[in-house]
């Protein structure tokens, strides 16, 4: 058998993976067709052109923000949850898997032994951060405690709510700007990333209650998509007050991706989660299906009111908020930045920067989930920096599936 060949080169690597040189396969979708032990050949449910469109951003992205540690890009179908795009940079050619990384100075390459370029390798760069990494979503999770709190009545869009600080145990939670907003609706808390509204939800909601909704909504589980390597979150088992204040902004709670974009694919969708799928057909060597992949629904996460709720909502992010530099003229884009703190947040300016979304915000086609880990410019946050990536792959994405 040997080495396969692969011909789009570094497109989608991460998810086709590679063969070793004894023909077995080493990551990705071909670590999944080995384990199979059988002659098969899968379909995956990625689009080419929508993979290049993310691609062709991600890297873009890299040389504007220069990210200390990559970056990665998901795109959904929210309807079937199908993945069109799955990107995770630095990239490799599986033709050449162990060769010197793009964008790396050869010197340093040079000067590192054997070793140390494997472990370099498999840790930065072959691994696909989409599945295989946890972050902390920071501010994009607070649609998640949004959902849980409209779900529930206890806050409606135009509830008024207070941003003033709030008291947790011997900690005080403000919001991000010195001022504060004061007295503003829900609906304005979220554009404007208000913390303490978020807060005062979860408190309202009960630790019970709003882990039953992070249950409910995947992150208690693997999506168990199909590749290899899926990482699991990570939640205090016994959280304190104070574990439950910062989840509820998505701090302190580290989960992955992929998990994040089938939870939005839920409120996109009218409140059902789907099972992220990657693989749409198993054929044999003949071309005979062996399995074909159909939409699965895990469960009702929302209703369809709290759905469109959130979808308004998402969409004043965007065109009124701190998701602003996603907006594209002519197009409905929703969705929620984040700027999560590192342990070297303080000492190094070093954040994770995110954005995700859904378009058209009214009927959405696709989930756009776009992750930049430690952008080393001043303007670093995922407002500045996530955003514009991810509108623009959008605008992309839609132009192209009109066509």
């Amino acid at each position: 058998n040997g080495k396969n060949y692969y011909p789009n080169k570094n497109l989608a690597a991460h998810v086709v993976g590679f063969t070793g040189e004894n023909g077995k396969g080493v990551t990705g979708a071909e670590a999944m067709l080995d384990s199979s032990g059988t002659d098969n050949n899968i379909t995956l449910t990625i689009d080419k052109n929508i993979q290049k469109v993310a691609e062709d951003a991600l890297k873009k992205a890299m040389e504007d923000y220069k990210p200390r540690d990559g970056a990665s890009a998901i795109i959904m179908d929210p309807a079937t949850g199908e993945i069109l795009a799955m990107v995770s940079m630095p990239d490799f050619d599986p033709n050449m898997p162990m060769t010197i990384p793009g964008g790396m100075d050869e010197g340093k390459w040079k000067g590192m032994t054997e070793i140390e370029r494997k472990d370099y390798l498999s840790e930065k760069v072959l691994k696909n951060k989409t599945i295989s990494e946890t972050y902390e979503p920071a501010s994009s999770f607070k649609t998640i405690t949004a959902a849980a709190g409209l779900e529930e009545g206890i806050v409606k869009p135009d509830s008024p709510v207070d941003d003033t600080p709030v008291k947790v145990d011997q900690w005080t939670i403000s919001c991000w700007t010195p001022k504060g907003h004061g007295k503003e609706t829900f609906a304005e808390a979220v554009y404007n990333s208000c913390s303490p509204v978020f807060v005062r939800i979860s408190q309202s909601l009960g630790t019970e209650r709003f882990y039953r909704y992070l249950q409910s909504f995947g992150f208690m589980d693997k999506t168990n998509l199909g590749l290899p390597g899926e990482a699991r979150s990570i939640f205090h088992t016994k959280p304190t007050n104070i574990d439950l204040a910062t989840a509820s902004f998505g701090q302190r709670v580290q989960v992955t991706p992929i998990q994040l974009t089938a939870a939005y694919g839920a409120i996109a969708n009218g409140g059902r989660l789907l099972k992220p799928q990657i693989i749409r057909e198993i054929t044999d060597a003949k071309g005979q299906s062996v399995k074909r992949y159909e939409p699965e629904v895990i469960r009702e996460v929302l209703s369809k009111q709290t759905s469109n709720a959130l979808k308004e909502i998402l969409e004043g992010s965007v065109s009124k908020g701190t998701g602003a530099n996603a907006f594209m003229k002519g197009y409905r884009i929703a969705g929620k930045t984040g700027t999560a703190e590192t342990p070297e947040s303080k000492t190094k300016g070093i954040y994770i920067a995110s954005f995700i979304g859904f378009a058209p915000a009214d009927d959405p086609r696709i989930v756009c989930q776009v992750i930049l880990n430690g952008p080393q410019v001043n303007e670093n946050t995922g407002g500045m920096t996530a955003a514009p990536v991810s509108g623009k792959i959008m605008k992309d994405v839609l132009d192209y599936l009109a066509q």
